[in-house]
């Protein structure tokens, strides 16, 4: 487990036998490098290339609070793969970037 997740309480190694919602980490080597959201974890981590990473992490969460608490976790641990939603105007950057994603 990265030292920077060993404090969060409630933290899972990837076991999603049910749909959950929360926040996931993917780690490579011990290095957090992706923060994200999902109101269903399990459909949201089949969409991510299993050579990115070689552990995932989970936290369940509310819905309600998703967007906060992502946008802080990623503020705070800088994942490589988030570069584009670090600084100020998060959440404008990562909606623009999805919808585009989507229409795609």
């Amino acid at each position: 487990m990265p030292a920077v997740l060993r404090n969060l309480v409630g933290l899972q190694l990837k076991v999603v036998e049910r749909p959950l919602i929360g926040i996931y980490f993917l780690c490579y080597q011990g290095e957090v490098i992706y923060v994200g959201q999902s109101k269903n974890l399990r459909a949201r981590l089949n969409g991510h290339s299993r050579k990115q990473y070689d552990a995932i992490y989970l936290l369940e969460w509310p819905a309600a609070d998703l967007d906060r608490v992502e946008a802080a976790l990623i503020r705070t641990l800088r994942p490589k793969f988030n570069r584009n939603c670090h600084v100020g105007g998060y959440l404008e950057r990562c909606i623009t970037t999805a919808v585009r994603t989507r229409k795609s």
